[in-house]
């Protein structure tokens, strides 16, 4: 499984943690975010760069270095999400975010939806997405109704171990927050 991380500051190493533990064998590749853009632009800018390395290497996930799986068969379980949703038809699956909006029931594990944003683990399953048409946002927020079909594996697997929040305009841990960010629904 190829991985593609978006690193600042901190590193790749929790992320790195994070896919050990799922004991499924994975090849690392980072990339850094540029800070001497804005930094909103310059993340963005990272997450580009990564959509790219990765469909040149035939695929793979990309993932922000603060990544947390939700349970011990997340990967497992991302990998047969992935396939129903190119099987489907989907551009793009999201295996975590801070907030989505579902539409429909879930189908093979998957949800399509109507709204999304802070996404930190997700794969593009359409060659021809191109990243730099999504606003300039720094986690690319609000693909849906752009350009994209989007998916999201349900429940999701994922969550960000800790990070900044625009809502709240402080430092928080997702992990006990989730009455704000109902990531495990």
């Amino acid at each position: 499984m190829k991985v593609f991380c978006i690193t600042g500051n901190r590193g790749a190493g929790d992320a790195i943690d994070t896919f050990a533990s799922q004991g499924i064998p994975f090849e690392f590749k980072t990339v850094s975010a540029n800070y001497s853009k804005p930094a909103r632009h310059g993340i963005k800018l990272a997450h580009a760069e990564a959509v790219s390395m990765m469909q040149m290497n035939g695929g793979g996930i990309i993932c922000e270095d603060d990544v947390l799986f939700t349970s011990p068969d997340s990967l497992a379980t991302f990998a047969l999400c992935q396939k129903s949703a190119w099987e489907l038809g989907f551009d793009i699956l999201l295996g975590g975010v801070h907030h989505c909006k579902p539409l429909g029931i879930p189908i093979h594990g998957i949800q399509q939806i109507t709204d999304i944003s802070g996404m930190h683990l997700y794969s593009i399953l359409n060659e021809n997405v191109d990243v730099m048409k999504c606003p300039m946002s720094e986690h690319i927020d609000n693909w849906i109704g752009k350009t994209y079909k989007v998916a999201v594996c349900w429940p999701m697997i994922a969550l960000q171990r800790a990070g900044y929040s625009e809502h709240h305009c402080r430092v928080v841990d997702y992990r006990t927050d989730f009455d704000r960010y109902p990531i495990l629904l």
